[in-house]
């Protein structure tokens, strides 16, 4: 009787297991519909691009984040980038004076991994959504042009503006660059000014030199513009507080220099 028992135990074992079986192997394989669906496309944002829903968006991506994947989160939160240069990706708004802005890059894993079969394009670099105004010119150009704002309508209408001669004091020079620069840059300006220093610099590898001169209004006054000049002999045995004529092109760095100038005493 107990190996009756026993055998009887063994049959009902194995008749358990053999069902478990027949029930795994009935069971449909996952279809590729399903895992698409897994995956399904987000939608992207169609609402008002703002200050608050880009900055909303930090975090949301890393880099090497494939490049698919990442670029759809940002556009389920943000919607179409609203400027597109080279392989950077931007979102803006503005907002009053202010600017929001935030911007991804598209690059490649072989960029990264040499040796990778088949790279994929993946997020590159990933800024942080920045709230920028006029005092960071640069971003704010930046900015107001991923916001889809001309620079001239960011202009301040009574910002000075070159006279037909050209002629300008550095004061009006450098209020002209600071609110209305398309008026000023490229245009040859000319300014009556006191030389405050003469510097030469030479680039690394050149046996190339560049002069400049600084000027101001008065020896002492804490503004200044600069300006490069093309004969450097002109500045040869100038001495500090000389009043001088320079006439160059007018060019927004640093708040206002010109290059390639003349100069007469």
């Amino acid at each position: 009787m107990r190996n009756t028992s026993i055998l009887v135990a063994i049959i009902a074992a194995l008749s358990g297991a053999a069902c478990s079986k027949s029930d795994k192997a009935s069971d449909p394989a996952p279809s590729a519909t399903k895992t698409a669906d897994s995956q399904a496309v987000l939608p992207v944002f169609t609402g008002t691009l703002d200050a608050e829903t880009i900055t909303a968006a930090n975090g949301l991506v890393q880099p090497f984040d494939a490049w698919s994947t990442g670029f759809a989160k940002l556009k389920s939160k943000m919607g179409e980038p609203t400027l597109v240069e080279e392989n950077r990706y931007y979102w803006g708004a503005m907002k009053g004076d202010s600017c929001t802005y935030v911007y991804v890059s598209q690059d490649n894993e072989a960029e990264f991994f040499k040796d990778k079969p088949d790279p994929q394009d993946m997020v590159g670099t990933v800024a942080k959504a920045e709230t920028v105004d006029k005092s960071s010119m640069s971003a704010f150009e930046t900015c107001a042009k991923a916001a889809g704002v001309k620079a001239e309508d960011l202009e301040d209408p009574n910002a000075p503006a070159p006279s037909e001669d050209g002629v300008a004091t550095l004061d009006d020079f450098r209020a002209g660059i600071a609110g209305a620069k398309s008026k000023w840059v490229g245009k040859t300006i000319t300014v009556e000014a006191k030389l405050l220093s003469v510097s030469t610099s030479t680039s690394t590898g050149s046996d190339e030199s560049t002069t400049t001169v600084s000027l101001v209004n008065e020896v002492g006054s804490p503004d200044s513009i600069y300006c490069d000049v093309l004969d450097a002999s002109q500045v040869e045995g100038l001495s500090q507080g000389a009043t001088l004529k320079v006439s160059g092109i007018a060019s927004a760095s640093f708040g206002g220099t010109l290059q390639d100038c003349a100069l007469s005493k």
